[in-house]
């Protein structure tokens, strides 16, 4: 592997797994509601503009020019290890530091959905129905298995999205095009 590639993917990936993790850790420390804040897509679209910078310094360490497989490479490499070290910390959080930690989320995620029901005018019977299909849908969230399926599910949307960077990103150099004397037939004239 082009160590360029690795070193930006890496460099990239440390930087969007270290937010994440003081951004759980804040979350867990200050108000646990961040854990469920709609607002979360902020930081998503935080991490695939560093992890497309970290494709872009690629490209421009290689001499303005990145295969696909390098841009996809640099990509995914950033991706996976904000990936993992998410999973590990919240896994940490969730079943060793604080294992009422996934109900107290739960709690807050039913609470985010009726007080969302609310503000629409949902009738009481749609909110008892909201807070039972919530509960359902926390429940399995929270699961370890869940969790795992979650890693799995990001990994594949990340791959997506780095088919797509990769595609747009690749410059590949001008073929040289080398002009060859004319074949010598061994014969003279």
């Amino acid at each position: 592997m082009n160590p360029i590639v690795k070193q930006n993917g890496m460099k990239f990936g440390g930087i969007i797994a270290i937010i994440s993790i003081v951004y759980y850790l804040l979350a867990y420390v200050m108000d646990e509601s961040l854990f469920v804040t709609p607002y979360q897509w902020l930081l998503r679209i935080g991490y695939l503009v560093l992890l497309i910078i970290g494709v872009t310094q690629a490209r421009k360490a290689m001499g303005g020019y990145i295969s696909f497989r390098d841009a996809f490479s640099t990509y995914m490499i950033g991706a996976l290890i904000n990936i993992l070290a998410t999973f590990v910390v919240t896994s940490l959080l969730y079943y060793v530091v604080d294992p009422e930690l996934p109900e107290r989320i739960k709690d807050l995620s039913i609470q985010q959905a009726v007080d969302m029901a609310e503000s629409f005018g949902a009738p009481p019977e749609q909110i008892d129905q909201i807070i039972e299909k919530s509960e359902e849908q926390a429940a399995e969230r929270m699961g370890f298995t869940s969790q795992l399926m979650g890693v799995a599910f990001s990994i594949v949307g990340n791959a997506i999205l780095a088919l797509i960077i990769a595609a747009f990103f690749k410059k590949v150099p001008p073929a040289v095009i080398v002009e060859s004397e004319p074949a010598d037939s061994g014969e003279e004239q």
